[in-house]
């Protein structure tokens, strides 16, 4: 939802609170268009509570803070994962990986917490991976790839063809 006198677009939750994307970054990492965003009034905006700041969804892209060469991958609960150089981001996310990177205000890097830095061969939780018949998996908190395509709709699996990586690529990458 936003209001018409901002541009602020919030995610309403099922706790009942609403929840800012801090960037169109941020928004698209959900969603492919502003399509299902609905205006309210300012008068029932304020009704509802704020909960705080959408995160990144974990897969979707690589980020940086500006102030730090370092690039994470995204994984569930907000959790980053280093990347230990260009030949790990080039085996997991091809040559143009560094399109996919995005920066993070510091304002809101505090939202995330780091954990270990990926190990060689290693691919994040939430990584997505298209394979040659167009079908999309999801890789899970065991490293195992899990099929997504009978949880999604056509519209969310063209969304997923936007960031998914290649699977032959990546495991050619990889071995």
């Amino acid at each position: 939802v936003k209001t018409e006198v901002s541009s602020a677009v919030y995610y309403l939750a099922d706790d009942g609170e609403r929840y800012a994307f801090p960037n169109e970054n941020v928004y698209f990492s959900w969603n492919a268009d502003f399509d299902d965003v609905h205006t309210i009034s300012v008068e029932d905006m304020s009704d509802i509570e704020f909960g705080g700041t959408v995160e990144y969804q974990s897969g979707s892209s690589l980020i940086k803070i500006p102030s730090v060469p370092v690039v994470y991958a995204l994984e569930s609960d907000g959790v980053l994962r280093a990347i230990e150089d260009e030949e790990q981001a080039e085996s997991l996310y091809g040559e143009d990986w560094a399109s996919q990177v995005d920066d993070l205000s510091e304002a809101f890097f505090p939202q995330y917490e780091v954990g270990e830095p990926l190990e060689d061969g290693e691919m994040p939780e939430g990584y997505v991976l298209e394979d040659v018949e167009g079908d999309f998996c999801r890789v899970d908190a065991a490293g195992d790839c899990l099929e997504v395509d009978d949880l999604v709709s056509e519209e969310q699996e063209e969304f997923y063809d936007e960031w998914a990586e290649d699977f032959e690529e990546i495991q050619d990458g990889l071995l």
